[in-house]
């Protein structure tokens, strides 16, 4: 923080895990502190109404830690400058969603990457850090997916398009479609 307000006690082991360069466990911090927050389980079962309702105080919170302590290099407004300069407002397609993943090392060679081969490193794209995908399911799944599809349909029509839900899964594992929700209905409200 720049010492204006203390840090809330709440954000303590992300700054120690962010002053430490521990990027795996900042990351994993920082997703259960949003989870915490909107009282969730998983990512996958937030609503357009979550993104709306995620207090700007909170996001604002965990992106200065993120991007003072990787000295510009990752966080959700870093993530949000690259989304835009990609997406514009509030489009995402296959493509953008694509685009956005090869950018941010989500998506390596036409395929998205799992949790354990991100790079936590100052060494990875910038943007990189947080992610915001999920766990890649068993390919026998589909039921997952499904049921993620149809607790989030609200908004992914709207940001995709009218996208096949082959396409849709292929970026919501990859974290693209997340985070395109988070932009279009979070980061934009909260001025990153």
């Amino acid at each position: 923080m720049t010492g204006e307000t203390p840090l809330p006690s709440r954000y303590h082991q992300l700054r120690e895990f962010l002053d430490r360069q521990n990027w795996r466990a900042a990351d994993r911090e920082t997703k259960r502190l949003m989870l915490q927050i909107m009282a969730k389980e998983t990512l996958g079962h937030w609503t357009s109404a979550d993104y709306r309702e995620f207090p700007c105080e909170d996001i604002q919170i965990l992106d200065q830690l993120w991007v003072s302590s990787s000295r510009g290099r990752f966080g959700f407004s870093v993530q949000q400058q690259i989304y835009q300069s990609l997406a514009g407002p509030n489009v995402i397609n296959t493509a953008i969603c694509e685009a956005f993943g090869e950018r941010l090392g989500w998506r390596v060679n036409g395929n998205w990457l799992y949790y354990n081969e991100l790079r936590f490193s100052l060494q990875a794209p910038p943007g990189n850090l947080p992610w915001f995908g999920v766990s890649k399911p068993p390919a026998n799944s589909l039921n997952l997916l499904e049921k993620i599809f149809v607790e989030t349909a609200d908004f992914l029509d709207v940001l995709t398009g009218g996208t096949s839900y082959k396409d849709k899964g292929e970026c919501l594992m990859g974290g693209s479609l997340y985070f395109g929700a988070f932009s279009a209905f979070t980061l934009k409200r909260c001025n990153l």
